[in-house]
């Protein structure tokens, strides 16, 4: 089953090096970004990410 995930540089709550370290592990899809943990600023790139892994199911 392929993962995809969007996660932020700068999130509050779980560090960059965690969630990279983490896909990784999973040869997971990661994009980062340069917002927080809401993704506030990235809500187009996240549905365009959601949309990329269903097209790709």
């Amino acid at each position: 089953m392929p993962i995809s995930v969007v996660h932020a540089w700068h999130d509050e709550l779980i560090p960059a090096a965690q969630v990279i370290a983490w896909a990784q592990q999973r040869s997971a899809r990661l994009l980062m970004v340069d917002d927080g943990h809401r993704l506030a600023r990235h809500v187009q790139a996240s549905a365009q990410a959601f949309e990329s892994l269903l097209r790709g199911l």
